[in-house]
C-alpha cells in the first residue's frame, strides 16, 4: 500500500479499527430499522430512524470539518467515539429492561449521529496524514474496502445477534467496538498538517471553503453526483425491514439482504483496489449509478428472496463503484489548508442525499408500496446515468490534482 512500511502499518490499523468501528455501527444500524418495524409496523418510523442516523451527521459534520483543520484529525476522532459510545450502552440498557420504544430510540441514534457527525469528516481526511501524497488514492481505496467489509460483517452479526442473544447482546457489543478504536487510535502518529483561513469567525472560514469550492468545478461536479447518488440509492438500503416483509422474512431475511448488500459493496470495492486508475472515475461512477438502479429494480421484480438477494448484491456492488469513486476524486482534488471544511462538505452531500431519500421512500412506500419507490429511483438513476451524463459532468471526478482546477 505504500513504499514507507511505518505508512503501510498505521494505515492498516487507521482500516483495522475504523473497519470494527464501522462493523459495530451497521450492526445497529440493521438492529434498529428490524426493532421500529417490529414495534410499529410502520415504514415511516423506519425512515425516521434513518433520519435521525444521517441527518444528524450532516449538521455536525461542519463543526467537525473545522475542528479537524484547527486541531486534528485524531483529536476529533477520539472524541468522537466517546460520543458515540454513551447511547449505544444506552440502547443496550433499555434493550436489556424491555424498554425500547420508537421515540427513545430515535433520540439516542440522533445522539449517536452527532458523534458520526465529527467521526466522519476526521476518518475521510486522516488518509492523507498516514501515507505520501503519491499514495492517497491507493490509502482512500484500501479504507473504502474496510468500510464495504464492514458493510458485510456488521449486518451478518445483527442477524445473528437478533436471531440468537437479542437485541441487548447486539448494542453492548457496538459499545465495545468504539472502544477498540480508541486503544488503536492511541497508537497512530499522523503527519500533522497547516489549515488555512482557520482565524476568525466559523462564518468566515467556511465562506473562505466555499470560495475555493465555487473556483473548482471538479469539485462542484462531484458533489452534486454523491448527493444525488446517495438520495436514489443507498437510501433504500435502511427500508430493509419493509423489502424482507415483502419476501415473507424476518430477522433473518433483514439480515440477509443487508449482508448481500455488503457482499455486493465488497466486490466491488475490490474491484476497485485491483483495477486502480485503470478504469477512469467517470466511468467507475456511473457504473455505480447503473449498479443501484438495476439492483433496485430487480429486488422488487419479483416475491422471491434468492432474486431479492441477488438484485442486493448488484446494488452493493454499485454503492462501491459510487462511493469509492467520487471519494477519491475528492482526496485526490484538495489540498491539506481546507482539507476539514471541504470534507464537511461531501458528508453533507454523499451523507445528506441519504436521509432525504430514505424518508420520502418510506412515506411514499406506506402509500403505494415499496415496489414502486424502488422502481422510480432505480430509474432515475439509470436514466442520469445514461441520457444525464454530461449535464451532471461525470468527467470531472478524473481531474487528478488541487492545481487541475
Amino acid at each position: 500500500m505504500s513504499d514507507d512500511p511505518r505508512g503501510t502499518r498505521a494505515l492498516a490499523t487507521f482500516v483495522a479499527g475504523a473497519s470494527i468501528s464501522n462493523a459495530g455501527s451497521f450492526m445497529q444500524a440493521t438492529a434498529v430499522p428490524f426493532v421500529l418495524y417490529r414495534l410499529t409496523d410502520s415504514n415511516v418510523w423506519v425512515g425516521a430512524a434513518a433520519f435521525a442516523a444521517l441527518t444528524f451527521p450532516v449538521l455536525m459534520s461542519p463543526v467537525g470539518g473545522i475542528l479537524v483543520d484547527r486541531f486534528s484529525q485524531k483529536a476529533v476522532l477520539v472524541t468522537a467515539q466517546w460520543v458515540q459510545i454513551a447511547p449505544a450502552l444506552a440502547l443496550a440498557g433499555l434493550a436489556a429492561s424491555d424498554a425500547l420504544r420508537p421515540w427513545p430510540t430515535v433520540i439516542l441514534v440522533a445522539i449517536g449521529g452527532m458523534g458520526a457527525g465529527l467521526q466522519f469528516p476526521a476518518s475521510q481526511s486522516f488518509v492523507p496524514t498516514l501515507v505520501p501524497a503519491t499514495r492517497v488514492a491507493t490509502g482512500v481505496r484500501w479504507t473504502t474496502l474496510g468500510f464495504t467489509v464492514s458493510r458485510t460483517v456488521g449486518p451478518a452479526l445483527a442477524g445473528v445477534l437478533l436471531t440468537v442473544t437479542g437485541t441487548t447482546t447486539l448494542f453492548a457489543v457496538n459499545a465495545t467496538t468504539f472502544v477498540v478504536y480508541l486503544v488503536l487510535l492511541r497508537t497512530l502518529r499522523p503527519r500533522p498538517t497547516t489549515a488555512h483561513a482557520t482565524d476568525g469567525s466559523w462564518l468566515h472560514q467556511y465562506r473562505a471553503a466555499i470560495a475555493y469550492v465555487r473556483a473548482r468545478p471538479g469539485i462542484v461536479a462531484l458533489l452534486g453526483i454523491g448527493v444525488i447518488g446517495a438520495c436514489f440509492g443507498p437510501s433504500l438500503s435502511f427500508l430493509v425491514p419493509g423489502i424482507a416483509a415483502r419476501f415473507g422474512a424476518g430477522a433473518g431475511g433483514t439480515g440477509a439482504l443487508a449482508t448481500a448488500y455488503g457482499i455486493g459493496a465488497i466486490l466491488g470495492a475490490a474491484v476497485i483496489v485491483r483495477t486502480g486508475d485503470r478504469v477512469p472515475r467517470a466511468t467507475a461512477t456511473r457504473l455505480g449509478y447503473v449498479g443501484f438502479g438495476v439492483g433496485e429494480i430487480a429486488a422488487v421484480s419479483s416475491r422471491s428472496l434468492a432474486i431479492g438477494l441477488a438484485a442486493f448484491v448488484i446494488a452493493g456492488v454499485g454503492y462501491s463503484l459510487w462511493l469509492t469513486s467520487i471519494g477519491t476524486a475528492f482526496q485526490v482534488q484538495i489540498t491539506d489548508a481546507f482539507r476539514g471544511r471541504l470534507t464537511g462538505f461531501y458528508i453533507a452531500a454523499v451523507v445528506g442525499g441519504t436521509p432525504v431519500g430514505a424518508v420520502v421512500g418510506g412515506w411514499l412506500g406506506d402509500r403505494v408500496g415499496l415496489g414502486p419507490v424502488f422502481v422510480a429511483y432505480g430509474g432515475i438513476l439509470l436514466l442520469l446515468a445514461t441520457l444525464g451524463a454530461r449535464r451532471l459532468r461525470f468527467g470531472l471526478l478524473d481531474r487528478a490534482s488541487p492545481l487541475s482546477d
